[in-house]
C-alpha cells in the first residue's frame, strides 16, 4: 500500500470516527432536537420498514402492536449503526499498519469486544507488535 493511500485511509478513518462520535453526542447528549445524517438515515429506514409492515396488518389493534415497537427499535438501530461505523472507522485507521482491510477489521473487532487476538492467530498481519501490549 503506497503512502498516499495509507494517509487517505487513516484520515478517512478518523473522519468516520469523528462523525460517529458527533452523531452520538447530538443524539444522546444535546438537549435540543439536533439530528445527524446518520440518525436521520436510520430513522427513515426503520420508519419505512415499520410502516410497510403495519400496512399489511388488519385492524387498528394489530397496526398499533406493530408500530409500538418502532421507538425502541430506533434506539437499538442507532446503537447498531454507531457500532458498525466505529468498526469501519477503526478498520480504516488500522488498515495501513496491518496490510489488509480484513486484518484491520479483525483488530478493530478485537479492540471493541475487549478480546485480544494475537497477531499470529489473525493470519493476516505482517506487522508484529513490539514489546508487551496491554490487555483489556
Amino acid at each position: 500500500m503506497n503512502t498516499a493511500l495509507s494517509a487517505l485511509a487513516i484520515v478517512g478513518g478518523f473522519v468516520v470516527l469523528a462523525a460517529t462520535a458527533m452523531s452520538v453526542v447530538r443524539t444522546l447528549v444535546v438537549p435540543r432536537g439536533l439530528v445527524s445524517r446518520v440518525t436521520f438515515s436510520a430513522d427513515r429506514l426503520l420508519r419505512s420498514a415499520f410502516r410497510s409492515t403495519a400496512r399489511l396488518a388488519r385492524g387498528y389493534a394489530a397496526k398499533d402492536r406493530i408500530l409500538s415497537y418502532e421507538g425502541p427499535m430506533r434506539l437499538f438501530g442507532y446503537l447498531v449503526v454507531w457500532l458498525i461505523l466505529a468498526l469501519l472507522g477503526y478498520a480504516l485507521v488500522y488498515w495501513p499498519f496491518v496490510g489488509s482491510f480484513p486484518g484491520g477489521l479483525a483488530i478493530a473487532i478485537a479492540f471493541v469486544t475487549c478480546s485480544w487476538a494475537s497477531f499470529d492467530s489473525l493470519n493476516c498481519c505482517s506487522v508484529k507488535p513490539a514489546g508487551c501490549w496491554p490487555r483489556c
